[in-house]
């Protein structure tokens, strides 16, 4: 029979669970699933693995056992009902929320231990600030579960876009980073933690997105997946993007509107390719005249003149 590539994908994939309680001020996914986690039972998992195990053409892989985000199966408020908070996880985890990832773990353990079952590795993506809080989770994951690279959404390094992303703290990518390799030797496997990373985000200038590139350099991380920003209808982001203010503060936020702006964000996160230098040298230039232009402002010379080009948030200010 033909193959169907979308369908190839995620046909040795269990989908755990539907909605999330992160919301992101750029996602959408709090929307169409709702941000109240609705796990299946494990009953209802395990019989869908055996029937996935019995068939002819199953080689004993299972790619994914996960959702939106794999680790907040069996997760979810401890209240007896939902508050107008926009997001459980920023800017700080709710003393409310049930973090506990014992029953993520217990089956992940019992689809590994099904008959016709080898391998079973964890495609979604993973929430860091969760999976800190639970050493031993960070352990399985690097000894069982990575399939040579695992998928993290930090989006991106800067605290202050961070802030407009409703996303945690740059520090824990990186203490996330530092587990994960730590486990990954111990177990004697070579692999790697493979992030998604987001450009011209609003609130994201030039100078957030060389913070952001120096960050990648100094790790030797090489992203293979990002995206430009893309206001989602019905997202705080796309508030942001169409008229330039936060929704939460009512303060000024700056938005890169230009294609070309754009695309030189998008090249200093993809910096290795050999079609980004000529941007990320053009992004170089922009950011240094700007960097002498504010200069000049602060010690009380004349307005600069106006740049060609995309506008950015200045050096160090938005």
């Amino acid at each position: 029979d033909a193959l169907i590539p979308a369908l190839e994908a995620v046909r040795f994939s269990i989908t755990t669970h539907r909605g999330c309680f992160g919301g992101c001020s750029f996602c959408a996914i709090g929307a169409h699933q709702g941000k109240t986690v609705i796990s299946r039972s494990l009953d209802s998992i395990l019989r869908e693995v055996r029937w996935l195990a019995s068939r002819p053409w199953f080689r004993g892989t299972i790619t994914d056992v996960g959702g939106p985000t794999a680790n907040m199966y069996g997760m979810g408020c401890g209240r007896d009902k939902m508050c107008g908070k926009p997001s459980c996880l920023w800017p700080g985890i709710c003393p409310a929320l049930k973090t506990d990832a014992t029953a993520y773990k217990e089956l992940l353990r019992k689809v590994s231990n099904l008959e016709g079952v080898r391998h079973v590795f964890v495609g979604s993506g993973i929430r860091m600030d969760l999976a800190l809080l639970d050493d031993e989770f960070i352990r399985m994951l690097a000894f069982s579960h990575t399939s040579g690279h695992l998928k993290v959404a930090p989006e991106h390094v800067s605290e202050k876009v961070l802030q407009h992303m409703r996303k945690p703290a740059g520090h824990h990518f990186e203490t996330f980073l530092t587990k994960h390799k730590h486990w990954s030797e111990a177990g004697g496997k070579r692999q790697r933690v493979l992030p998604y990373l987001m450009a011209a985000h609003p609130g994201c200038g030039i100078v957030e997105m060389f913070e952001l590139m120096e960050f990648l350099k100094d790790r030797k991380i090489v992203v293979e997946q990002c995206q430009i920003f893309t206001p989602l209808p019905g997202t705080a982001s796309a508030v942001m993007y169409a008229t330039g203010l936060d929704p939460r503060t009512m303060e000024r936020v700056f938005v890169e509107k230009s294609d070309r702006g754009k695309r030189m964000q998008k090249a200093l996160i993809l910096y290795h390719l050999p079609e980004s230098k000529r941007l990320v040298r053009e992004a170089r230039s922009l950011f240094k005249r700007n960097c002498l232009a504010n200069r000049r402002v602060s010690s009380g010379h004349r307005s600069p003149r106006r740049e060609d080009g995309p506008r950015q948030s200045g050096c160090g200010r938005s």
